[in-house]
């Protein structure tokens, strides 16, 4: 970075704050993450449940109910 003065006599300290002011405003900022996907829109939810009422009574299902 290369700095002119073009009118006046800035002291040592005056350019200092001057050149920090400058480094500090040309910073990169790290990537923001990206949003988290709300449950209410996931596309998976769509696929509906595989554990749901209707499967409780087929039997060869993990808590089948027992019929006798």
């Amino acid at each position: 970075m290369q700095i002119t003065v073009t009118a006046g006599s800035p002291d040592d300290t005056e350019l200092a704050v001057v050149c920090a002011v400058l480094s500090a405003a040309t910073t990169v900022a790290p990537p923001a993450a990206p949003p988290r996907r709300s449950a209410w829109s996931d596309p998976a939810a769509r696929l509906g449940v595989t554990h749901g009422w209707r499967s409780s009574a087929l039997p060869g299902r993990a808590g089948s109910a027992v019929i006798l």
